[in-house]
């Protein structure tokens, strides 16, 4: 990764550097939100624009650039770029990160839950009560597995020492 003509702050601001005879100026560039709410910025190159998370430029710059590993905000704020909040870790290390934080949705939160945190507890009930897996699922029109998987606490397993 080779950023020409751009300079990088340990702070997460990036500015383009204008050569000119017998001094250096530049220009701070603005920050844009991606999809995912990250600060990017567009970066020109060869005549191609391409545009970088700020805080992946500042961990290649500052940190290196290690293979099969993942920016992670320390903070879990993704408006703050700077370097002490950013590490290297692996992707798993970086979803339990977000996960413990509370910045990924969970449960009833989740966009694809079908269930309610009510239902979960009731389909724990059920199955310590000895009703059979097929019954219970077929009550609350989900797959055995799924209901299997409430029951062992591979699914909703966080909600086990909430009630």
């Amino acid at each position: 990764i080779d950023f020409h003509g751009y300079e990088i702050s340990s702070l997460g601001k990036v500015r383009r550097v204008l050569r000119a005879p017998g001094a250096r100026v530049g220009k701070i560039l603005k920050y844009q939100k991606n999809m995912h709410g990250y600060l990017a910025v567009s970066l020109s190159q060869d005549g191609y624009v391409y545009q970088w998370q700020v805080h992946r430029l500042v961990a290649y710059v500052f940190l290196g650039f290690p293979y099969e590993r993942e920016v992670n905000h320390v903070d879990g704020d993704k408006n703050n770029p700077s370097l002490l909040n950013l590490e290297y870790c692996t992707p798993k290390e970086n979803g339990h990160h977000a996960s413990v934080a509370g910045l990924m949705p969970r449960g009833e939160r989740h966009g694809n839950a079908r269930l309610s945190r009510d239902q979960v507890f009731e389909i724990r009930k059920l199955r310590e009560s000895g009703m059979k897996l097929q019954i219970i699922a077929d009550m609350f029109d989900i797959g055995i597995q799924h209901v299997s998987d409430i029951a062992l606490g591979k699914k909703w397993g966080w909600l086990k020492d909430e009630k």
